[in-house]
């Protein structure tokens, strides 16, 4: 009895343990599926999984914290949160460890911001709960992150975007309203200024009751039609005071929808601007009318002037001419609005616009300044220029008003003048040396005449002291020239053969002067002429000496003569009538003539009168220097 009941307890108890060794094995598979799920989760690189103390650093955590926030294992073990977030993120896991802390309920923190070891700034969805001991006591806080720095940035931009929508449609300077068939959608605050509403009284609101009733059928019309517009209307605000509005809009496609987005301006001021233009119309045509008539009297005035006169503005640029200025240099306005100074001499142009400017700037004018001023043709003409500013409507200095005054004639008499008085003071100087040398070849010519009583005719002295006495006498009528022309005495004209004067003259320079070759053209069918002979011979040794002069190693002279017949419109400058003359061409190969004598080129000690078959010239002796061609 006790054998069988001992085999029965074994055999249960064998029973209990086949049935303890299966729960065990169960409890095992179960261990190694939560293995498992434990491995996966702390494997996945996008979840990170920690474990901190209660302190907050860090105990256990996964390769994807290190991932997250770009430290080491070994750098990260230990760390506390406040050292990789911001003071905002500390804060915000302070709160929720706290939190879970007091009441043992898990706590999540939607954009849990933290920083990079190489600085980034990431943000996480973060939830945590408590950790225990076997004896239920907290030891620290687990949790797990995912990253959600897209989310947040996007977020972020869409928060920005509306911020910068709704400040630049507060910003215009209309009222916007979005609406959907009349009802109010969205506005900015100035349609809230504009109506008298609101902005949460505007939502929602019927469109239409913003405006006048006898305009509200207007305003659907434009509404139903999807085009854009462009109209005015009358508004209504809350207070029942009316105003004009300015209306444009469009279709805006929005969520499947289209609504359409209309701005209105407050055109009050418009309006009235409008009405007292329109009032005021009569009268500005009456002031344009006498203003036309101002400017047409004012044109006449300055078209009648015989002076030319330029109008510049502050910048320079021509802005009107005159008729004298175009008659007077020949350029008209289109050419001058592309060069502006062509009608100065290109030396001059810098000394001009300075001048302008300083008239501008300071306000000081000019008058009776002289200058040069080119001719469309070439011609230089002397200027005197007058300049002064004048003033816009407002006071202010819009540019110059320049008078040209043509002075070329009284310059040229003024030249004259001078000219005569310096020959006035030569010849009364001429007359006092004539008189002094008279005396003097006066003895010579007695010396002379006593040393020929005194030589026999067949004597080789007889030839010089007759060569001399040719000299002398030539000298005698030089005296009596300038004498005469000291004393402004009459000439002594008579009928002269030109070519046999010339001839002569050359045989007696050329003898004198052998270092020069003197070659005649002379025209043998030349006419003949009323002179006074020692004159042109006068003229012909002076020129015939400055060719000496310019030829020092010797040369060539060419003297030409013909018969020639000017017409009107050559004799014309010279005062001159029109008929037959003689020319008289006289070169040399010499050197040339420098500019300090070109410039003095019609001044010289002993001026000749010169009559010619015919009208009668009257010409200074021309200095011939070098390659130059005198023609009398």
């Amino acid at each position: 009895m006790d054998s069988r009941a001992s085999r029965e307890e074994l055999i249960g108890t064998i029973r209990e343990l086949e049935e303890a060794n299966k729960r065990l094995n169960t409890a095992l598979d179960e261990v190694k599926r939560d293995n498992e799920r434990w491995r996966r989760m702390l494997e996945n690189p996008r979840d990170a999984y920690f474990e901190v103390d209660l302190k907050g650093d860090f105990v256990f955590f996964n390769d994807a914290v290190c991932n997250h926030l770009g430290y080491s294992r070994e750098e990260l073990m230990g760390k506390n949160n406040r050292e990789y977030t911001t003071p905002e993120g500390a804060r915000d896991m302070y709160r929720a460890f706290n939190q879970i802390y007091s009441t043992g309920e898990p706590a999540e923190i939607s954009n849990y911001e933290v920083i990079r070891k190489d600085g980034e700034h990431r943000y996480f969805e973060l939830s945590a709960h408590l950790l225990c001991d076997k004896d239920g006591s907290p030891v620290g806080f687990a949790g797990v992150a995912r990253d959600a720095t897209d989310r947040v940035r996007t977020e972020q931009a869409l928060k920005d975007s509306e911020k910068r929508f709704r400040r630049l449609q507060d910003a215009t300077f209309g009222g916007i309203v979005i609406h959907d068939k009349g009802r109010v959608v969205d506005c900015n605050m100035e349609l809230c200024r504009i109506s008298g509403y609101t902005y949460e009284e505007l939502l929602g609101i019927d469109g239409t009751r913003l405006f006048a009733p006898e305009w509200r059928n207007v305003l659907e019309e434009h509404m139903k039609e999807e085009k854009d517009h462009d109209y005015d209307l009358v508004g209504i605000r809350k207070d029942g005071r009316r105003i004009p509005l300015e209306i444009r809009s469009k279709a805006l496609p929005y969520d499947g929808k289209t609504l359409r987005v209309a701005e209105l301006r407050d055109i009050t001021q418009r309006k009235k601007t409008e009405e007292a233009l329109r009032k005021s119309r009569i009268r500005y045509r009456e002031l344009y009318k006498q203003a036309h008539e101002s400017e047409e009297l004012y044109q006449s005035l300055l078209d009648s002037s015989p002076d030319a006169i330029v109008l510049f503005n502050s910048d320079q640029a021509v802005q009107y001419i005159n008729q004298s200025f175009s008659r007077m240099f020949g350029w008209d306005e289109s050419v001058l609005h592309k060069n502006p100074g062509v009608y100065i001499p290109r030396p001059q142009r810098k000394d001009f616009y300075e001048m302008i400017q300083g008239v501008v700037e300071t306000g000081n004018p000019v008058q009776g300044r002289e200058a040069q001023a080119l001719t469309r043709d070439g011609r230089f003409l002397d200027v005197s220029l007058s300049a002064a500013r004048y003033l816009d409507y407002k006071g202010y200095p819009a540019g110059v008003v320049m008078i040209f005054r043509d002075i070329t004639e009284a310059k040229r008499y003024q030249w004259h003048m001078q000219q005569a008085q310096k020959m006035e003071s030569i010849g009364t100087m001429a007359g006092g040396i004539a008189h002094d040398f008279n005396n003097l070849l006066m003895g010579i010519q007695g010396r002379l005449s006593l040393a020929l009583m005194q030589v026999q005719p067949e004597d080789e002295l007889t030839a010089h002291l007759k060569e001399i006495e040719s000299y002398t006498s030539r000298a005698a009528d030089l005296t009596h020239k300038l004498l005469g022309f000291a004393r402004k005495e009459a000439m002594e004209i008579a009928v002269t053969d030109i070519n046999e004067l010339i001839h002569s003259q050359n045989l007696m320079f050329g003898r004198t002067c052998k270092s020069i070759t003197i070659e005649e053209d002379l025209d043998a069918g030349l006419w003949h002429a009323e002179v006074d002979a020692r004159q042109i011979d006068q003229v012909l040794l002076n020129m015939y000496i400055n060719a000496l002069h310019a030829m020092p190693d010797g040369g060539h002279l060419h003297v030409q003569t013909m018969n020639q017949t000017l017409s009107e419109a050559q004799t014309a400058p010279h005062d001159l009538d029109a008929g037959n003359f003689i020319r008289i061409s006289i070169t040399d190969n010499g050197m040339g003539m420098d500019e300090a004598v070109q410039r003095r080129i019609f001044e010289t000690a002993s001026p000749s009168i010169i009559v010619v078959a015919g009208p009668i010239l009257v010409c200074s002796a021309i200095p011939l220097v070098g390659a130059y061609a005198s023609e009398v």
